[in-house]
């Protein structure tokens, strides 16, 4: 922000401070020096967002009293700068996505890198439960089960929510708890 304030200061004269509010009012961003500000005149100017164009917060240009400076000057200055602002701000919010969505990625293949170690020649069923186990570490989730009722298969992880103590397993024909 420290380069778009730099270029306000130096296209508009008799500038004291550039500060960046959010849409709740709170200072986000502001230029140095501006702590020992005198009263003056305040250019805002709306900062929108994506492509909604939704209003995210403020930038406000602040001059000197008895500036010299008109506001349809400081507006017509200002404005393309406001926009290099919006467009910063939009990338940013772009790359921050594509890294959440990297990361999701990364952990959905290494998922998928696991998985494909399960040794063919194991035993099916303790292949499953590996399955099981994987995907719930995966996803965050307490429990996870396998329930193929046409080939009487049943089989729960962690093996101890099957009811009654006994283990899910393959062909128990029973029903798993709350199903």
């Amino acid at each position: 922000m420290s380069v778009f304030a730099s270029q306000i200061f130096e296209a508009v004269d008799d500038v004291q401070a550039v500060v960046i509010h959010d849409a709740a009012r709170r200072v986000v961003w502001a230029s140095s020096g501006s702590d020992g500000l005198q009263s003056g005149k305040a250019h805002q100017f709306d900062l929108k967002h994506g492509s909604a164009r939704e209003r995210i917060g403020s930038l406000t240009v602040l001059t000197h009293p008895g500036s010299s400076g008109n506001a349809e000057f400081v507006s017509a200055t200002v404005a393309p700068i406001v926009r290099c602002v919006e467009r910063q701000i939009d990338i940013n919010a772009e790359l921050s996505s594509v890294r959440q969505v990297s990361d999701a990625t990364r952990l959905g293949m290494k998922l998928l890198v696991e998985l494909d170690k399960l040794d063919e020649s194991a035993d099916p069923e303790q292949s499953i439960r590996t399955l099981l186990r994987q995907s719930a570490g995966h996803f965050g989730a307490t429990f996870s089960a396998a329930l193929l009722p046409g080939f009487k298969i049943q089989v729960l992880h962690p093996q101890t929510l099957a009811g009654e103590g006994s283990p899910g397993r393959r062909g128990s024909g029973g029903e798993a708890p709350g199903f």
